[in-house]
């Protein structure tokens, strides 16, 4: 697998749900210019609740657009990459709101907040350790490979007194 430097991410956190839906919900969302007209998009669900993270990836080429239709960059897929990841938990909420009997759940407002990142203190209190290890795997950004990386070599065993 090939790691791109001309790429970014971002974190979110899932607000606005009652935490019972679908417990604590994060979102990576990653960008990536592989070469020219070219990106990759990633985004990354971890949650509480089962399943614990949720993979995706996308391609996009602007080779075919005309130069002054759209203007596709590394924000432009750190966006889509955001609103795949919105409208993943728009389809998950509908789900929920079957399988509960609560059609009314549906119309809950819920918005991707950007935060920063939470993974330092995951990997303190041991959360998601096997999803952050999978994410590290998984990811083309070599700027979040690196971090991710860091994360994992953080010794989380506390010393008691």
């Amino acid at each position: 697998m090939a790691l791109y430097s001309d790429s970014q991410y971002k974190f979110f956190e899932i607000t606005g749900l009652p935490p019972g839906l679908f417990g604590s919900a994060y979102v990576v969302a990653v960008s990536i210019h592989t070469s020219g007209d070219y990106f990759r998009g990633e985004y990354y669900v971890l949650s509480t609740r089962s399943p614990a993270l949720h993979i995706e990836k996308f391609r996009f080429s602007s080779t075919n657009l005309p130069p002054d239709f759209l203007r596709v960059d590394l924000e432009f897929i750190l966006q889509e990459a955001k609103e795949q990841a919105k409208n993943l938990f728009s389809s998950k909420l509908e789900e929920r709101a079957i399988e509960l009997k609560k059609p009314d759940l549906v119309a809950l407002p819920f918005a991707l907040k950007e935060i920063p990142s939470p993974f330092v203190m995951f990997r303190l209190r041991g959360e998601f350790e096997d999803e952050i290890a999978q994410i590290r795997g998984e990811t083309d950004c070599e700027q979040l490979s690196i971090y991710l990386n860091h994360i994992l070599n953080i010794n989380n065993k506390f010393v008691k007194n």
